[in-house]
């Protein structure tokens, strides 16, 4: 029987592959290719040159990348509380390279023929808690990419796993609880989001208690409406070994800008601090009014690659390792290769920080003091520190966060003052009427622009940490949201001055 840090494990990797989807990662079973792949055990297994090799999570990414082999990507994903050693990603470049070297054999000329269609693999592991120097050192020499989610736009996904890997044993206490657990998130993750796509089950038939289908439906929901997993994840391809988990704010406007704006996008690079001890993520984004803003982690010893250096040469350095290693990011949005070009931000030129290359907490802080996101998000002169009463919104802090969404473009102002003129809440019909989405648009991560801006006030001390969300979906019945409301004080607020700011 597996323990509840294994499970939670598996439960981030069925997140992770959901929230991939948008990058064309789609969850493999034996059946997609019964020569290289077969169910064993437990799961699915990949057969190496050697050996065979257990995939916890393998998909396909359908992207027509240049001068490649269709890719198939590993998702290794660590819910630990502690750093991801060395045997991790040693034991990942040992799979990788062995599936790489498998060619089935077979007297069969047809065969042959279709054996000349090859995938290349490809390892990504991701942790919630980090990854040790030597890890990091390793996986950068043999190309493993290593996503670190121990940042705060992660939020407190790790705990939440954790508890929910808890409660899923104590409902099915036998060997098939993980199994179970999978493909009840798996499936309640797909009703709830309507993905509407025609992906074969990745795996066995399971039969799932009515206990556990209700845990996976209450999983769902707290994945779907929290900041930290609410959205999607975009495969970002550098001139580098490794590759980058972006995080778009707005997916769906991040889409619409592409859609107008012609290749390569003019980009800035930059470090946001998202706590008062220097923690944060990076942000690749564009000043152009109504653009986008991609948040993305990179683990320690990246990190000092492009900051980390003797103070008199980081302004020289930080910029030449940004064009040198992230020249130019390519993403794929629905299928088509769109190139995100780095151009330097004339907000970094005077940095000077005195730091070792072992550390870059003190960096940290000092680059997201200039980043232009810091700068714009300073309180204003003149604003009280006492704030708000306990868990509610007052008129300034409402005024601010819809000022936020209309000054980034964000479609949800609107609908936040619809709701307000319509008694508290708007349903998914009118959504789609305000809004103008197509029919075929899901509302992925829609909440979350709002969540991010909640959150940014009450950093600043604007607002309590307990204020309720300022735009949260209902769930009537059904596995999708009914309809999205907003709180009492900005029914009684907007329904008297709306208009007027």
């Amino acid at each position: 029987m597996v323990g509840a840090a294994q499970l939670s494990g598996y439960l981030l990797e069925e997140t992770l592959a959901h929230l991939l989807q948008s990058s064309g990662y789609r969850l493999l079973g034996a059946d997609d290719d019964s020569k290289s792949l077969v169910w064993a055990g437990n799961g699915l297994r990949v057969h190496g040159r050697g050996a065979d090799h257990q995939a916890d999570a393998l998909g396909d990414l359908r992207l027509a990348v240049p001068f490649s082999l269709p890719i198939r990507l590993f998702v290794e994903a660590k819910n630990l509380a502690s750093p991801i050693g060395l045997d991790v990603v040693r034991n990942a470049h040992g799979v990788v390279h062995d599936v790489n070297q498998f060619v089935p054999t077979t007297d069969n000329h047809i065969e042959r023929l279709r054996q000349l269609r090859r995938v290349q693999y490809r390892y990504s592991i991701f942790s919630t808690s980090g990854f040790s120097r030597d890890a990091q050192k390793f996986a950068l020499a043999h190309q493993i990419s290593l996503v670190d989610l121990s940042g705060p736009n992660w939020g407190h996904l790790g705990q939440v796993l954790r508890g929910a890997a808890r409660e899923a044993i104590e409902i099915i206490p036998n060997a098939q609880v993980s199994q179970m657990a999978r493909h009840a998130l798996r499936a309640s993750l797909r009703a709830m989001e309507a993905v509407g796509r025609d992906d074969r089950p990745p795996v066995a038939p399971v039969s799932i208690p009515p206990l556990m289908g209700e845990w996976a439906d209450r999983l769902a929901r707290t994945l779907l409406t929290s900041e930290s997993t609410s959205g999607d994840i975009l495969l970002g391809f550098v001139d580098a070994p490794f590759i980058l988990a972006l995080r778009p704010d707005d997916t769906e406007a991040f889409y619409r800008f592409v859609e107008r704006t012609s290749s390569p996008i003019r980009t800035q690079i930059v470090y946001d601090k998202r706590d008062p001890v220097g923690a944060g993520d990076w942000i690749v984004h564009s000043d152009e009014p109504g653009a986008f803003r991609l948040t993305f982690p990179l683990p320690g010893m990246l990190e000092e690659l492009l900051i980390a250096v003797p103070d008199q040469e980081i302004p020289r350095f930080a910029s030449l390792a940004r064009r040198e290693l992230m020249s130019t990011i390519t993403v794929y949005v629905q299928g088509r290769p769109v190139q995100l070009e780095y151009q330097r931000s004339p907000s970094v030129r005077s940095v000077r920080v005195a730091q070792s290359a072992g550390e870059t907490t003190e960096l940290r802080r000092t680059l997201s003091r200039l980043t232009p996101w810091d700068q714009r998000l300073e309180p204003e002169a003149g604003v009280k520190d006492d704030g708000p009463l306990l868990g509610t919104w007052d008129p300034s802090a409402m005024e601010d966060l819809l000022a936020w969404l209309r000054q980034r473009g964000y479609v949800q102002e609107k609908l936040i003052r619809f709701a307000a003129q319509h008694g508290g809440s708007i349903t998914r019909d009118q959504i789609y009427e305000e809004a103008g989405f197509d029919e075929d648009r899901t509302l992925r991560g829609l909440a979350r622009p709002t969540l991010r801006a909640r959150k940014e006030l009450i950093n600043q001390g604007r607002l309590p940490v307990d204020a309720k969300l300022p735009f949260a979906p209902v769930y009537a019945s059904g596995p999708a949201a009914s309809n999205y409301e907003v709180p009492r004080e900005f029914t009684q607020f907007l329904a008297v001055t709306d208009g007027e700011f």
